[in-house]
């Protein structure tokens, strides 16, 4: 028989992961645990205050009122930035790749121009930091609308550049033409922006914008202040900013030395031209002058078409277009005496550099690397697809003995090469937009192909 045994046996758990590691409560979660409930007794007896629900009440109220506000701005501004884009890609005939971008659309009418848009909110000087962030020129210095005409806007504008001492000119100018003029007058101030000699020529820009009446009933004066060591006016620059502040839908992109150019109302009076400027064609207005040689009486000329023709005949006055001889360049004049209508330019040049006029809008702008080179306005223009047509009918007088520019020979020659490789680099640039927007292939890129052939075989790049 089996001795029993003497050790009661025991039941043992079997080991696990909470019996081998049972949870453990520290200290400090004992005293979080004791300050939780500590806070929220607190809080349950300060609501037990009347003032303290009413102040919770309104607070509440208030945040959903400002919410609703908020939610309400951005709704309306959501609209208005879907209304603005809308209007930007509006499609139109011309394709244009020039077109303004979706945040700034193109101008409206008067009676929409009350929508509200964020962009009305920025000041004059960040618009133009903006706008003109890789220009030369200082858009702190840069004053629009120093002086506004009293006249309203004409439907065609004369965008001009100049300075103090050709205020005269300006006169003349506005005296004769009897419209709208966009006028750059640019300051040198050489001793600083901020110094006397900026406020004596500004104090003489306003007598005499006073003194003469013309001035002030057709003239808007921008005033660009030339920072110091400036050696000379920067006119490229100058006459995008003639063009941009311009009040008007067309523009006329003209020198400030005029002897005699017509009327405004007298210029366009045939609605036909402005259909043709607004499928994005541009006019040539013919500029006449006197042969290069001395003793040459400046004071007298025709103005009217028979007479003029009668002095081209005698030799006495001839049609100008600079780089060319009088007579010769690609304004054509035996082209203009026999024309009837507007007629078109078919020996263009990359020299070209006319007057010329064309909507304000869906053009290229002047190229601001060049101080003073007229023919890349119009190089870029043409290269977009507008045809120029030399206008029959009208004409400015100019004296021909002005310069082509004032830049040194230096300057010159270094501007001369820098301009061969922009055409190329022009060529390049709109192929590739025709070709991203699908115009290869139409008559608006007939241009392109055909100046990028020349160009490409002058420099020897292909061989055609």
């Amino acid at each position: 028989m089996s001795r029993p045994n003497s050790h009661p046996k025991i039941h043992q758990r079997k080991i696990s992961l909470t019996s081998a590691c049972p949870p453990t409560s520290s200290k400090q979660d004992r005293k979080s645990h004791t300050q939780s409930s500590f806070s929220l007794q607190w809080c349950q007896r300060l609501w037990t205050y009347r003032l303290v629900r009413w102040a919770a009440y309104l607070y509440i109220i208030f945040s959903m009122l400002f919410s609703a506000t908020q939610f309400l701005s951005l709704s309306t501004a959501d609209t208005s930035l879907q209304n603005d884009v809308h209007l930007a890609h509006t499609p139109s005939e011309n394709h244009d790749i020039n077109a303004t971008p979706p945040s700034l659309p193109p101008q409206m009418p008067s009676s929409q121009s009350s929508l509200p848009s964020k962009l009305n909110l920025l000041n004059t000087q960040l618009r133009l930091s903006k706008m003109f962030s890789k220009s030369i020129q200082q858009p702190d210095n840069v004053r629009p609308f120093w002086f506004t005409a009293s006249e309203p806007p004409t439907p065609i504008s004369i965008t001009t550049i100049l300075t103090l001492d050709d205020m005269e000119f300006l006169d003349t100018m506005a005296t004769n033409w009897k419209g709208s003029i966009s006028a750059v007058v640019q300051i040198e101030t050489k001793d600083g922006l901020n110094s006397g000699h900026a406020v004596q020529a500004l104090s003489r820009l306003r007598r005499e914008y006073e003194l003469r009446p013309s001035l002030a009933k057709y003239v808007d004066i921008h005033v660009v202040l030339l920072p110091e060591h400036a050696t000379r006016i920067r006119l490229q620059g100058a006459r995008n900013l003639a063009r941009l502040f311009s009040r008007s839908r067309y523009v006329m992109h003209t020198p400030i030395k005029l002897l005699w150019l017509p009327s405004s109302a007298s210029l366009l009076a045939d609605t036909s031209l402005t259909e043709r400027m607004d499928g994005g064609d541009a006019l040539v207005v013919p500029t006449f002058a006197f042969p290069r040689r001395n003793n040459i009486q400046t004071n007298v000329f025709p103005m009217n078409r028979e007479g003029m023709i009668e002095w081209v005949e005698e030799g006495r006055m001839g049609l100008l277009d600079y780089h060319w001889p009088l007579n010769a360049g690609p304004s054509s004049y035996s082209e203009w005496r026999e024309a009837t209508e507007p007629y078109l330019v078919t020996e263009y040049d990359y020299h070209y550099g006319p007057v010329y006029i064309t909507t304000k809008e869906n053009h290229p702008w002047c190229e601001e690397r060049f101080d003073d080179q007229l023919p890349a306005c119009v190089y870029t223009t043409f290269l977009n697809g507008a045809d120029f047509y030399v206008l029959n009918d009208a004409f400015i007088i100019r004296s021909g003995q002005e310069p082509e520019n004032e830049l040194t020979e230096a300057e010159r020659f270094i501007q001369d090469g820098v301009y061969k490789n922009y055409r190329i680099e022009q060529c390049a640039f709109y192929a590739r937009q025709f070709d991203q927007h699908g115009l290869y292939d139409t008559e608006r890129a007939s241009h392109v192909k055909q100046e990028c052939v020349k160009a490409l075989r002058k420099e020897k790049i292909v061989k055609v």
